[in-house]
């Protein structure tokens, strides 16, 4: 997922850590906020009137730039990220608007042929499922969430090693993730997930929901023909009705489908507006699990036609008033 630690947390953690406290600096077109937590240094300008946000940050202990990239206000990447080593030279790029990593100090990264040749079979893995059209219009590589992995070598709860990070041993599992973008800015994480082997063959994971793709007919424009906004349109002549505390919102999301097959999901965008929110479990004051419900209004991406409407609702669990985990979306029977 493309989204930065913004620095505003680093203040509450530098708090928390007794960490010298952050500077705020007002110039005539930006806020400048400068923090330290643990010794490391993190500068963020805000760029007033825009939805743009420059970050840096540092090696421990100095003054020497680890990291710049550009964000949103949101906290997502966008244009270039550029890590340096700690002679102030160029590590590598990632531009975010064109789906590229460029590495420049080759010699810290003996695999860098191999996940190259890997990135571009799932890419075109991707365009033989759907389309081209599809791949240029609403498919963004998600650097950030793709890893690689062999059996000596995991990473943290066995979720691979990060694409960036230089190693020495070679991989043979690697596992590329996509987001799916939608309506121009709304960026929906991992809704495409590629498990392949060193020959960039897919790997059918029959344990696993993530792996996988969706059947389209043979006639099918193999491309989303409805936007969110067309969706909310269209929900309100299904009996979607909006309130100033009764908004909705649209998303982008997969529905499993089991059996052993690749074809094991639908992706359909939800209409949701909460109708109810109630506490259950509850131990005490401040630990307890929170329901919300909600009507679902659903659609077919790449037909654009109204699949009907649902209940559903989702769970988060609270522990001394803190939220702990989350469900997602689950199916809370037909609308009366």
């Amino acid at each position: 997922m493309r989204t930065a630690f913004s620095i505003l947390s680093f203040v509450f953690l530098a708090l928390l850590a007794k960490s010298q406290p952050a500077i705020t600096a007002v110039t005539d077109s930006s806020i400048i906020y400068t923090g330290w937590l643990n010794n490391t240094k993190y500068v963020e300008e805000r760029i007033k009137g825009k939805n743009l946000i420059y970050y840096t940050s540092y090696y421990k202990g100095s003054n020497t730039v680890f990291e710049t990239s550009t964000l949103d206000t949101l906290g997502n990447y966008i244009e270039i990220l550029t890590r340096y080593d700690k002679k102030g030279k160029i590590i590598y790029t990632v531009n975010y608007e064109l789906d590229t990593w460029t590495v420049y100090n080759k010699k810290l990264y003996p695999n860098l042929e191999l996940l190259n040749n890997i990135k571009k079979k799932a890419d075109s893995l991707v365009i033989s499922f759907y389309s081209e059209l599809f791949f240029k219009q609403h498919v963004s590589w998600d650097f950030d969430e793709s890893t690689f992995y062999n059996d000596k070598h995991k990473g943290d709860g066995d979720e691979g090693i990060s694409w960036s990070k230089p190693v020495k041993w070679k991989p043979d599992k690697f596992i590329l993730r996509y987001q799916i973008k939608m309506d121009d800015a709304d960026l929906e994480n991992n809704l495409i997930q590629l498990l392949l082997d060193s020959n960039g063959v897919f790997i059918q994971d029959e344990d696993s929901r993530e792996f996988g793709f969706e059947k389209l007919p043979p006639n099918s424009p193999k491309n989303f023909i409805i936007t969110y906004s067309n969706a909310r349109e269209i929900a309100f002549t299904k009996g979607l009705i909006e309130s100033d505390t009764a908004k909705a919102s649209v998303f982008l999301t997969t529905e499993y489908i089991p059996g052993k097959t690749v074809y094991n999901r639908h992706y359909r965008i939800y209409v949701v507006q909460k109708y109810k929110s109630e506490k259950v479990d509850i131990k005490s004051s401040l630990t307890y699990s929170k329901m919300d419900h909600y009507f679902v209004w659903v659609f077919n991406p790449w037909t654009g036609d109204f699949m009907g409407q649902k209940k559903m609702y989702t769970s988060t669990h609270y522990s001394q008033g803190y939220p702990q985990r989350s469900s997602s979306f689950i199916n809370d029977g037909e609308v009366e």
